[in-house]
């Protein structure tokens, strides 16, 4: 999803999104059950990208990565990795909006 130029964006800010469970929300309605697997026991695979004017940079390596980790670890994601990729650059499209023009996520 490319993002419209800086003179096109909105003028009043956008509370962020995140994908939650599947679904854009906003980010502060996205909650971590407190009995979740990741929070109680720790069992967490992360990956964490940068963005340039709104989109992630090389996902493809990253997604790579993620799919080795998740498998290491015996991790089964609940969706495959291209929709999941597919929700970052959603969300880190939307969320650029949040981040002055000349700013990243």
């Amino acid at each position: 999803m490319m993002m419209p130029p800086a003179a096109d964006r909105q003028t009043e800010p956008r509370p962020p999104v995140a994908w939650c469970d599947g679904t854009i929300v906003p980010a502060a309605s996205c909650l971590l059950p407190v009995g979740d697997a990741g929070f109680v026991l720790g069992a967490t695979v992360t990956e964490q990208l940068r963005t340039f004017r709104g989109v992630p940079f090389l996902p493809g390596p990253h997604a790579a990565r993620l799919e080795a980790s998740l498998a290491a670890l015996s991790i089964e994601p609940r969706w495959p990795t291209a929709e999941i990729f597919a929700a970052v650059a959603d969300v880190a499209a939307r969320n650029h909006s949040c981040v002055a023009a000349d700013d990243d996520l």
